[in-house]
């Protein structure tokens, strides 16, 4: 089963109190890290459902994105 199949079931985690809690953390974590501008222009590789894709964008970040799915 390749990850298309599984997109809606991966995306469904991340409304749980875990996955809220995750996802919060793993944002915070990388805008920590990155420091970037908001004119930013980044590369999300293997960018799945694209949840850190639309986040980044939302910070004003150029993003592209690319996966094998």
């Amino acid at each position: 089963m390749d990850f298309a199949a599984l997109a809606a079931q991966y995306d469904t985690w991340y409304t749980t109190p875990l996955g809220q809690w995750a996802d919060q953390a793993e944002t915070e974590a990388i805008v920590r890290m990155l420091q970037l501008p908001a004119s930013a222009e980044i590369l999300d590789l293997g960018v799945g459902t694209g949840r850190f894709a639309f986040m980044a964008a939302q910070r004003g970040w150029r993003v592209t994105g690319i996966d094998s799915s």
